[in-house]
């Protein structure tokens, strides 16, 4: 073989490597695409399940404050009734 012949065999040999590593490439592309639309949605519904709970949550918190608003005016009534009572005997 001559080196022309040689330079040719090894230059061919480095194209056939870079297209084998270029087709890797691509199916790398794709599963990850692939994985990151997956993600995406899952991430998605995610975030619309929060918003639920969020809005759940906030609604079961305004209620607590109004409750513990009803019981505190409650127990002060009492306290008000107790002490009439106390005060006539």
């Amino acid at each position: 073989m001559t080196d022309s012949e040689i330079t040719i065999s090894i230059l061919r040999e480095i194209r056939d490597a870079i297209v084998v590593t270029n087709v890797r490439i691509d199916n790398l592309d794709k599963s990850l695409s692939g994985r990151i639309d997956n993600l995406a949605t899952r991430i998605d519904e995610t975030n619309r399940r929060l918003t639920v709970v969020e809005h759940v949550v906030k609604d079961a918190a305004e209620q607590i404050m109004f409750l513990g608003r009803y019981a505190k005016n409650a127990i002060e009534d009492l306290r008000e009734r107790v002490t009439r009572l106390e005060a006539k005997t």
